[in-house]
């Protein structure tokens, strides 16, 4: 295959500088697989991102041809239960238990994996809190691939809501939450493309 950050396979003059990485290729019965058995974190049924590409050659006893690489189907839910205090200075006490799943879950384990679990746990709160403080935490789920990765999490955010008056105004959602528009241009020239589907949930 020709992995996303290395482009798209031309398939009209095929040449082998175009592929720069292999997967492998099985049948079992009736079905049909397309695995990357280097990648210790990935689930039997999803691949790599970077693996995620349209069409693949298969080269079988001196014969190839191009097939579709399968899209992945898993939800990749990122679902957050928030059991919330609020001072009347608008101080927030919160708990979390977060769920990843499916690609959520590879990119978290991955991020453990490059950092550590409290660095994790530090990015992800300051994507939302830029000055919570993280009073305990817990990661479970991180060594079994095949299912989800949960953190549960307890912090503390000054000044987190606006008070005037009697009125406090609450930011929403508390966990999934942009800071900023992503697509930040007026013109855009190139189709926008995403390797797999995303579903957030916040549960307050």
């Amino acid at each position: 295959i020709s992995t996303r950050y290395n482009g798209r396979i031309v398939e009209q003059q095929p040449r082998l500088t175009q592929f720069n990485y292999m997967l492998a290729y099985a049948k079992y019965g009736s079905r049909t697989y397309v695995l990357d058995t280097r990648y210790s974190y990935c689930p039997f049924n999803l691949l790599p991102v970077d693996d995620l590409v349209e069409t693949g050659l298969v080269i079988n006893k001196g014969t190839g041809g191009f097939i579709q690489i399968p899209k992945p189907r898993a939800l990749n839910m990122l679902h957050c239960a928030n059991n919330l205090t609020l001072s009347e200075a608008g101080h927030l006490n919160g708990e979390a238990m977060v769920r990843f799943e499916g690609y959520r879950a590879l990119v978290a384990r991955e991020k453990i994996r490059d950092a550590d679990e409290k660095e994790f746990v530090e990015e992800l709160l300051k994507d939302r809190f830029s000055n919570a403080a993280i009073d305990s935490f817990e990661i479970s789920g991180l060594e079994d691939m095949e299912a989800p990765l949960y953190l549960k999490v307890r912090y503390q955010v000054p000044e987190f809501a606006q008070v005037v008056g009697d009125m406090i105004y609450l930011p929403a959602p508390v966990l999934n939450y942009h800071q900023s528009n992503p697509f930040e241009r007026e013109h855009r020239y190139y189709p926008v493309e995403f390797a797999y589907s995303l579903a957030s949930t916040d549960e307050v």
